[in-house]
């Protein structure tokens, strides 16, 4: 039997492939895998202050991108997300 949290990832993982595709193919959206790693950053912040219908799945999708790319980032408050490299050296992203 399936534990909830395996159930609950691949429901998740199935919305975000089907969003990724989406936007693939009405939107011509592509590219993150070799994108600045600030249009992923922007990326979170800006749909998470949406506050649309999609607007979680598509900053988990941000996210996701940022995590396979390496790219670290730190909440430093509501309205500021700071990317860390791999020395940690703070790097501001985007103030309000």
């Amino acid at each position: 039997m399936k534990h909830i949290d395996d159930k609950a990832v691949d429901l998740f993982a199935a919305d975000m492939k089907a969003r990724l595709k989406f936007l693939r193919e009405t939107k011509g959206k592509s590219g993150w895998d070799d994108c600045d790693p600030q249009v992923l950053a922007d990326g979170v912040m800006r749909h998470l202050e949406a506050g649309k219908k999609d607007s979680l799945l598509n900053a988990a999708n941000y996210m996701m991108m940022m995590h396979l790319r390496h790219i670290t980032a730190v909440m430093v408050d509501k309205y500021k997300l700071t990317l860390l490299d791999e020395g940690e050296n703070f790097i501001p992203v985007r103030n309000k």
